[in-house]
């Protein structure tokens, strides 16, 4: 966790290859790719990813990701409001 305030979350996230985050419901979110590549499944559709990638999911939305190989991402969502 790099931030946490009523309206704010952010995140620094690696996962090895292999490693996965099971499809769930959050806030709005956007991701950032720093590192490897992968998978972002968003609402159900699998989206290629690797670095320099963004990925914007809608509020209430769907996401998980799946490593391809080592990958590492910034996540920001909406926080408590």
């Amino acid at each position: 966790m790099l931030l946490e305030t009523d309206k704010l979350v952010v995140v620094l996230v690696g996962l090895r290859a292999g490693q996965k985050i099971t499809p769930h419901n959050a806030p709005a979110s956007v991701f950032y790719i720093l590192e490897g590549s992968g998978w972002m499944i968003v609402n159900g559709q699998r989206l290629p990813v690797n670095k320099g990638s963004t990925v914007i999911v809608p509020d209430g939305g769907s996401r998980g990701v799946e490593a391809e190989t080592d990958l590492a991402f910034l996540g920001a969502q909406a926080g408590k409001m």
